[in-house]
């Protein structure tokens, strides 16, 4: 069940995308992104007022393309034209473009079917357009393919953009935005389970926590419950793999022996699959923040969100879910929320304190483990973060206080404590008495609708 599309933020690439419509001359825009993440709906969104024409291509021959394309601009004002490749289609239309904005969406489904489209656009920009008052945007999902295209020395299309927008996730002030009326908590969940990507937050815009994720992720009928898997054959040839290494990383493992051991797989090959998911942004190699280029102490981690709740309490239960007996998914769901929620909590902090910090992330060091550690030309900030039904207080702050004195390199800065916890604190006055900084829920809260949709 969804609601009426919400249009959320999305200032910096707007401003982009005007910008360069206000130019002169002929202008090209690169816009890419992950699937879902709202690309076209930006796009749609600047269109708006315009003279424009929105081509979507399709995963078809480029000659069925083109005349998809040939029947769409003819509907939005331009003469039919036949045309047997990009070139012709150009080269017929030009003379009718003039104050038009014109984009070619998913394009990288005409690269896929025929290597010298890229080429033949490098011909549709140096000779057809370049006299032309024209901009033109290109827009694909393939993140890697469709990123290489603008910034690879070897692409024809290289030095050819005036702007390029990675679009990405909202950021958690951003999510605060989608849901007006849920509590901060129901939010914080919200996120945790389909992390800031606006389509699925439609999907969580009615009702309560609870029924959204028995409706959409814990329903074999539902588009978040196929998603996953769904995205992972789209981008993948070999899913299967993929999916064994997620699954290893929801349970815990996060070394690169200890996944290869646990899916079968010799550890040297490994770092392979690894490395794509990283550029598909699914996983994070994550090191402590003092790590030396070379320390072997880094661990990997499901950085989506989405995917990271999805193969934490969704596909473990598929058997059961698929047979609609779904108590067993929820039962498992609440006995660990509380856990899961502590991560989720430990990198909104995070999010907040980098408009502060260059600087932020997790420290370990054998036995010792500091939940955050921020870092300036000034200060370091260490933050303890609990995200649990009971109160801390000063004796997690000794804590604390002990572990940040292992952690070397900082002396010469001024050292900040910064308590956070869901339910409050004990000990509040010695606390104030040693300096140390409190956020509760209701803090955190403030902390970050204050400062809106910030810039990181």
């Amino acid at each position: 069940m969804m609601t009426e599309r919400k249009f959320v933020n999305r200032k910096q690439e707007m401003k982009i995308l005007n910008d360069t419509f206000r130019e002169r001359g002929f202008r090209a825009v690169l816009i890419y992104g992950r699937r879902r993440i709202g690309k076209t709906y930006l796009i749609k969104e600047f269109l708006k007022g315009k003279k424009g024409v929105y081509l979507l291509s399709l995963k078809r021959k480029i000659r069925e393309n083109i005349d998809n394309f040939a029947k769409i601009s003819a509907s939005g004002g331009l003469p039919y034209v036949h045309a047997e490749n990009l070139i012709e289609f150009f080269e017929r239309l030009s003379d009718y473009m003039n104050e038009t904005v014109l984009v070619i969406d998913e394009f990288q489904y005409l690269t896929e079917k025929d290597d010298a489209v890229l080429s033949d656009m490098q011909f549709v920009f140096d000779e057809i357009l370049a006299n032309k008052n024209i901009m033109i945007i290109l827009c694909g999902s393939s993140v890697g393919m469709v990123e290489r295209m603008g910034s690879d020395l070897s692409s024809p299309l290289y030095g050819r953009f005036s702007g390029r927008i990675k679009v990405r996730k909202m950021r958690f002030a951003e999510v605060l935005e989608f849901h007006p009326k849920k509590s901060f908590e129901e939010i914080m969940r919200i996120y945790g389970a389909v992390d800031g990507v606006p389509l699925y937050h439609e999907y969580f815009q009615k009702g309560s926590f609870d029924e959204g994720v028995r409706r959409n992720l814990f329903n074999q009928g539902s588009f978040l419950y196929n998603e996953a898997e769904f995205l992972l054959r789209e981008e993948l040839r070999d899913s299967s793999t993929y999916m064994s290494i997620l699954h290893s990383l929801a349970s815990g493992r996060t070394k690169i022996t200890e996944i290869a051991n646990s899916i079968y797989m010799n550890a040297k090959d490994l770092p392979k699959y690894l490395n794509v998911l990283q550029n598909l942004e699914l996983v994070e190699k994550v090191s402590p923040v003092d790590a030396k280029p070379r320390e072997k102490r880094s661990v990997y981690k499901i950085s989506d969100r989405y995917f990271r709740f999805w193969f934490t309490f969704v596909e473990p239960f598929k058997t059961q879910i698929e047979y609609g007996e779904i108590e067993a998914a929820v039962q498992h769901l609440w006995d660990n929320l509380q856990g899961y929620m502590g991560e989720i909590a430990e990198e909104i902090v995070m999010e907040y304190l980098r408009k502060s910090y260059p600087i932020v992330g997790r420290w370990w060091h054998k036995q010792h483990e500091i939940d955050v550690v921020a870092v300036n030309k000034k200060e370091v900030l260490f933050s303890e973060v609990k995200w649990r039904n009971r109160r801390i207080g000063y004796r997690e702050y000794e804590e604390l206080k002990k572990k940040s004195e292992a952690l070397r390199g900082y002396e010469k800065l001024e050292k900040r404590y910064l308590m956070v916890s869901k339910s409050g604190f004990r000990d509040v006055d010695r606390l104030i008495q040693e300096g140390v900084e409190m956020w509760d829920a209701k803090k955190l809260e403030k902390m970050v609708s204050a400062c809106g949709s910030y810039s990181v």
